[in-house]
């Protein structure tokens, strides 16, 4: 039997992820054993930035993201409570000190910084959650199309079956779909994959789809809910 190629959006993952790391049961489309599963890498940027509360969006929920499911004494702080706590409320700030940290471990000027050991613990529970979140991944066997993959000039992928959309040719996806700008990359990622299943909560996205038409290597039929997806197939 051969295996669907399903395709998890930034939305998806993440939910998926609240349930892993509170060893709840999983969302079907992660775990389901006759299928082949994979993202994009930009996919799993989006997830960091929501980890930060700075891809809102992404996320689909309409409140902080961190502030609803994150625990402030065990999991990292958002940038904009850093910005508050720490730097005014200005998150230029608040943005500097989280790439400063590294420069300033090896001085004594860090030790002078008011709440600076805090943000030194902050970054690295940051980077325990990142951690763990690629732990998901590796666990359910998700498989990460890097940038390179998608846009590079290997031939992993047939343009003859994407509809003759090469990427120094996506002018005319561009013109001929109403794809978000923000999920573009990531719909070109599927595109080339040639997902039989895209599975993302994005109502936006999913109605824009339609606008792919019949001629590509990914179907409009072919995006559905984390909810529907054990029906899709």
């Amino acid at each position: 039997m051969i295996k669907p190629r399903v395709f998890l959006d930034t939305n998806v993952l993440i939910k998926a992820f609240l349930k892993y790391r509170d060893n709840k049961s999983l969302p079907f489309y992660l775990a389901d054993p006759d299928a082949m599963r994979y993202t994009f890498e930009k996919c799993i940027f989006e997830c960091y930035m929501i980890f930060r509360d700075v891809g809102k969006k992404k996320s689909g929920e309409k409140n902080n993201w961190s502030q609803k499911y994150l625990d402030k004494e065990k999991d990292a702080r958002s940038l904009p409570d850093l910005a508050n706590k720490y730097h005014g409320s200005d998150m230029w700030l608040a943005s500097y000190w989280i790439n400063q940290i590294e420069e300033l471990l090896s001085s004594e000027l860090h030790w002078k910084e008011p709440g600076f050991k805090d943000l030194l613990r902050n970054r690295d529970l940051f980077e325990n959650l990142c951690d763990n979140f690629r732990k998901m991944i590796k666990d359910y066997d998700v498989k990460v199309l890097s940038y390179y993959e998608i846009f590079g000039t290997n031939d992993q992928f047939d343009y003859a079956d994407l509809g003759g959309i090469h990427p120094i040719g996506l002018d005319v996806l561009a013109r001929t779909t109403i794809i978000p700008s923000e999920d573009f990359e990531i719909v070109y990622a599927a595109l080339r994959l040639r997902a039989d299943i895209f599975v993302t909560d994005d109502h936006t996205l999913q109605k824009c789809s339609g606008s792919l038409g019949l001629n590509l290597a990914l179907s409009p039929n072919a995006f559905c809910s984390g909810e529907k997806y054990e029906h899709a197939q």
